[in-house]
């Protein structure tokens, strides 16, 4: 098979996932429920490849989301954030699929994260190492999971990220475990014996 029939033959495995199971697995990850305008582009399979020709967010701005992901999702023994294309992705669903005011949750955050890096480190949050980025937005973890004062932005930020991640070829064939033909039913299996979660086909 050639390199090319071969990137087909992966973009068509993850157009066959269950839309529904990454939502499930999404909102697992991040600990809530999803926003609505989320829910309707993984439903409706958007992804990071319609991202071209959006001029939402500036050259720095995207900088600036990509150091982002990365930090909430880097690369590992699989691949990262950015290379599964999540700074594209969340730049869609801001310019695309969210209103004006979800937009203004996710891009006021952008702004407190980076206000943040100022006031702690003297310095932007891309001209931070990675160990003091992950500290920062550790800070906001915290935050939006020990609070029940409403939806806290970064919630919102971990579920386009973790989004964007999994409904991409890459999360979806790498990080999760592609199964064109999935064996049959055991209803309790020691997880040591499973390991990742597989990707099936869906809808």
């Amino acid at each position: 098979m050639t390199e090319q029939e071969t990137g087909a033959e992966d973009a068509r495995r993850v157009a066959n996932l269950s839309r529904r199971q990454v939502l499930a697995r999404i909102t697992m990850l991040t600990g809530g429920v999803l926003a609505a305008p989320l829910m309707s582009a993984i439903l409706s399979g958007a992804s990071s490849a319609d991202a071209k020709g959006l001029d939402l967010l500036s050259p720095d701005e995207m900088a600036f989301v990509s150091d982002l992901v990365e930090t909430i999702i880097p690369t590992t023994d699989t691949p990262g954030a950015i290379a599964a294309g999540v700074p594209d992705y969340i730049h869609l669903m801001l310019a695309r699929w969210y209103k004006s005011d979800e937009r203004k949750v996710i891009l006021d955050g952008f702004k407190a994260i980076g206000a943040r890096a100022r006031e702690r480190h003297g310095r932007d949050f891309t001209k931070l190492t990675p160990a003091e980025r992950l500290s920062l937005l550790q800070g906001f973890d915290a935050e939006a999971y020990g609070s029940s004062e409403g939806e806290h932005f970064f919630r919102q930020i971990k579920s386009l990220t973790v989004a964007g991640y999994y409904t991409s070829e890459i999360g979806a064939t790498q990080e999760l475990l592609y199964d064109p033909v999935p064996g049959p039913f055991e209803g309790c299996v020691p997880f040591s014996e499973i390991g990742r979660p597989w990707a099936i086909r869906g809808i």
